[in-house]
């Protein structure tokens, strides 16, 4: 799960409700408002809904940087920076550079290696990529999505 600490809700307090404004977006554009969607596709929509809420708290408390991490920064900080990352650059056309989907790849295995403790979870890493293959090939409604949402604000990622 995610904390958002009360501070940061008194800054952007339209948040939660801007949040219920986003995941009727997601589930109209990025899933066509089905009813039912599979156990991978709710942790798509919960990875893009994540997404959001780190892109609009990063330019609504006009950060310079952010942090996602856990415990041994190993998984699941790599597993978020790395799909962020991999979002971003979608929407920014990004797939289209030489070496795009090998920076992807290098971001979200490296941390593991870093650190030397252990390879990545194979498990994570499968559906980091499902995730960023689901987003690829809805990568025109998650483009609409952002201009929905963002408007005018671009946020293009750097090559990590």
């Amino acid at each position: 799960g995610n904390f958002i600490p009360p501070h940061v809700i008194k800054i952007v307090p339209e948040l939660k409700k801007q949040a219920e404004i986003w995941a009727n977006f997601i589930h109209l554009l990025l899933f066509c408002k089905r009813i039912e969607l599979s156990v991978n596709e709710r942790q798509i929509f919960y990875d893009i809904f994540q997404d959001l809420i780190v892109i609009y708290l990063f330019v609504n408390l006009n950060a310079d940087s952010y942090n996602i991490s856990c415990r041994d920064a190993i998984d699941r900080a790599a597993d978020s920076n790395s799909r962020l990352w991999a979002h971003l650059g979608l929407v920014h056309n990004m797939e289209k550079e030489p070496g795009f989907r090998e920076r992807y790849e290098v971001f979200l295995l490296s941390r593991a290696v870093m650190t030397r403790k252990r390879e990545t979870i194979p498990e994570r890493v499968d559906r980091n990529k499902q995730a960023v293959g689901y987003y690829e090939s809805h990568k025109k409604a998650l483009q609409k999505l952002h201009k929905a949402i963002f408007k005018t604000v671009s946020i293009k990622p750097i090559n990590p």
